[in-house]
């Protein structure tokens, strides 16, 4: 069974006016339906930092929502927390509502526009043998070059259309992992799908695109999965 490890979906815009963090902190706090209620840390970036290093970081109170805000995007961070949480589907109801919320934030009340979208999943197969032995026999022909290996990865880029309207770049990461508790077992898959946008289309992302394109980059990435590990 696949299970989901965490989840974060990025809004990328063309800079952001932090001139005043606290009251943005507190506007992503409201609009957040207060789900986004911790705290809110406010880092002393320096101005000439690297644009895409947090700047504000609001979180829930049970840490399972995670939102930082830089002068260039917004990311949304999701961890589940219990069984019940480790489905791909769980990220449709209150998470989604979330980061449309988000949006309306950015484009109704600071005029910002949204050109690109990133959608990220982080995923964990058990299985029934080693990692290493499994991405050997199922990608990789066998050599003396690479045999008996400690850590296998496969990195690969495809470039898709979701819903023929979205062209985005899709970054599959299957790395072979192992128990924390005990390093000699190896019966762990980690799988990455990154769906992004591709940044020489700029699209003008409003709510109902951004609905339209993450259901269309969940249900690809459900049916990758299901497609070639089983059930979620």
């Amino acid at each position: 069974m696949v299970k989901l490890r965490s989840f974060q979906s990025a809004l990328f815009v063309a800079v952001l006016n932090l001139e005043n963090k606290l009251k943005l902190a507190s506007d992503i706090i409201s609009a957040s339906k207060n789900i986004l209620e911790g705290d809110p840390t406010i880092l002393p970036i320096p101005p000439d930092a690297p644009p895409e290093i947090p700047r504000i970081i609001t979180k829930s109170k049970d840490e399972r929502y995670t939102c930082n805000v830089s002068l260039n995007r917004i990311d949304l961070f999701f961890k589940p927390k219990g069984r019940d949480e480790q489905s791909l589907d769980v990220v449709s109801g209150e998470y989604l509502k979330l980061l449309l919320n988000l949006t309306s934030l950015l484009k109704e009340n600071f005029k910002i526009a949204i050109p690109r979208i990133g959608i990220v999943a982080n995923l964990l197969l058990e299985l029934s043998e080693s990692s290493n032995t499994y991405v050997l026999r199922k990608y990789i022909k066998e050599s003396s070059l690479i045999s008996e290996t400690h850590e296998a990865q496969i990195h690969a880029l495809n470039k898709i259309t979701l819903s023929n309207k979205i062209k985005v770049n899709r970054r599959l990461r299957i790395i072979t992992s192992r128990s924390a508790e005990d390093p000699s077992n190896d019966k762990y898959l980690s799988i990455s799908i990154d769906i992004n946008s591709v940044p020489e289309v700029p699209y003008d992302f409003d709510r109902e695109l951004i609905q339209l394109t993450f259901n269309a980059a969940v249900d690809h990435m459900k049916n990758l999965i299901k497609q070639h590990y089983g059930e979620l």
